[in-house]
């Protein structure tokens, strides 16, 4: 027996430390973290889940960032264009 929970604590540890999670989310969060830092798999699967939440949230403040400053730099120039059409038109009168 300690030669099996032996293999299954090695098990554990390459799987990021956690039996108890379905396997499709472990990979899931795994795919979310490559994608968006292109980590490679072996750099990810050794974190533990903790570890890999932890990333997720800070990829999801980053996000959620961008859009935000996107969302902005759009309303800007909308505004700049649509005030050109009013001096424009204002012009050709």
């Amino acid at each position: 027996m300690p030669a099996l929970r032996k293999s299954i604590r090695r098990s554990l540890i390459a799987l990021g430390g956690n039996i108890s999670r379905p396997r499709k989310d472990v990979f899931g969060e795994a795919a979310y973290v490559a994608y968006n830092f292109k980590w490679s798999k072996s750099e990810i699967m050794e974190m533990t889940q903790h570890e890999r939440n932890e990333w997720i949230g800070e990829i999801r403040k980053l996000i959620q960032r961008e859009r935000k400053e996107q969302a902005r730099n759009i309303e800007e120039d909308m505004k700049r264009i649509m005030d050109n059409t009013k001096n424009n038109a204002a012009g050709s009168r």
